[in-house]
């Protein structure tokens, strides 16, 4: 189970400027959108962009179930 305490909100922060500027290579949500200045980005994608920068890179079957 990934640490949801490791994340902080500059990873976060940096995860979505990541997504917005390259090609998004998620699946469109589901359910829900995390939406940043108008934008709207699959949250367990920006989830998992986070803890690769943080230098955790989870596992995505872990993650799909957040």
């Amino acid at each position: 189970m990934p640490d949801f305490n490791k994340l902080t909100p500059e990873a976060i922060k940096e995860a979505i400027d990541k997504l917005l500027k390259g090609p998004n290579p998620s699946h469109p949500s589901t359910t829900y959108d995390l939406v940043y200045e108008g934008a709207r980005i699959p949250p367990k994608l920006v989830i998992r962009e986070a803890f690769k920068i943080i230098g955790d890179d989870v596992n995505t079957t872990v993650v799909a179930g957040v």
